[in-house]
């Protein structure tokens, strides 16, 4: 091989080299150039950041009634206490499980408007909570609020929500709903 020969395969090699590498990087400004046209590729933010960022518009108290976009919603009792569920544990034991249970109402005075609800629960301890729907069956005693939490039209639904494994360490509560559409946001402030 001469050396006139090697030099045409190096620069054969360099060429294939350059073209890959400005293919790669078209393809990098092509996906960073998506993010800049639509924010939601990048920004999206998932119902626990909005549940649980941000504050409050507004903060209410047991008993009182508050609006939320087209929804009249009370708070009007809470509970705490255990059950012995199904579950075993490591001895083949029967679980005890504690949970917090508070009563909502929910009405929708609204002929048309549906309104979509995201609920959680945080603590002084900044510890955050969602409904644990799967224990409203273990308690019977306690009507549940039910799992879906799209409000419709001219409806009342109400029920208990419940709360597990909430620290021990905790006092004073927040039960958060906010309207997922708006992302306006309340509050219902209790001690525990």
């Amino acid at each position: 091989m001469d050396l006139t020969s090697l030099k045409n395969i190096l620069r054969q090699k360099q060429k294939i080299f350059i073209f890959v590498a400005a293919i790669l990087i078209i393809i990098g400004l092509i996906v960073v150039g998506k993010s800049f046209i639509n924010p939601e590729v990048v920004n999206k933010q998932t119902d626990d950041d909005i549940l649980f960022g941000g504050k409050p518009t507004a903060i209410f108290n047991l008993g009182q009634t508050a609006k939320l976009g087209s929804l009249e919603i009370t708070i009007d009792d809470k509970k705490e206490s255990s059950y012995t569920s199904l579950e075993l544990d490591e001895n083949y034991q029967r679980t005890k499980i504690d949970y917090l249970a508070i009563r909502v109402k929910v009405f929708n005075p609204s002929p048309t408007q549906t309104e979509n609800l995201l609920i959680g629960l945080i603590d002084n301890q900044k510890s955050k909570y969602k409904p644990s729907f799967s224990i409203a069956h273990d308690i019977a005693e306690l009507k549940d609020f039910s799992r879906n939490t799209s409000i419709f039209p001219r409806i009342i639904q109400e029920g208990y929500l419940f709360f597990t494994n909430i620290n021990k360490e905790s006092g004073k509560m927040q039960l958060i709903f906010v309207i997922r559409s708006t992302q306006e946001k309340i509050a219902f402030e209790f001690e525990r």
